[in-house]
């Protein structure tokens, strides 16, 4: 019996609006991206507030990257300095192991993805890791977050 009142429920539901329904006289930020897909609920509007959004976050992230925090810790540097050995011995690591999933953290194996992250930023940015470029790729990968 429920199944049945839920079902009478739903159906007097209002379906979404689409593209057709919308006024002709709808100024183009409230207008949808796409009438389909995963996009089909955005309007161009919050798409510019999204990528404006993203924009003031990598300023923010990108402005003065080498002056703060005003020291360059091993636990930064070893990220890059890994990847640059990775690279260079044909994408093996200090034991011959191809592609290897985990890298040794003095101890311990823990490093893994950024090692792989810093790697393709050498690859398309240079040999030679920096202060900068080491703090760049981590704040390229965090935008995936917001």
């Amino acid at each position: 019996m429920n199944e049945i009142t839920s079902s009478s429920a739903m159906a007097n539901l209002p379906l979404p609006a689409t593209e057709t329904e919308m006024p002709a006289d709808q100024t183009w930020w409230h207008k949808l991206l796409s009438g389909t897909g995963w996009l089909s609920h955005l309007t161009f509007g919050e798409l510019l507030l999204l990528a404006g959004s993203l924009l003031l976050y990598l300023y923010t992230r990108l402005t003065d990257l080498t002056s703060f925090p005003i020291y360059f810790f091993c636990d930064e540097a070893i990220h890059s300095v890994l990847a640059r050995d990775l690279i260079a011995n044909g994408f093996r690591d200090g034991e011959g192991t191809w592609l290897p999933p985990y890298f040794r953290n003095a101890e311990k194996w823990s490093l893994s993805l950024s090692v792989y992250l810093h790697a393709l930023s050498i690859i398309l940015f240079g040999f030679e890791p920096s202060v900068w470029m080491t703090r760049a790729t981590s704040v390229i990968a965090s935008i995936l977050a917001p």
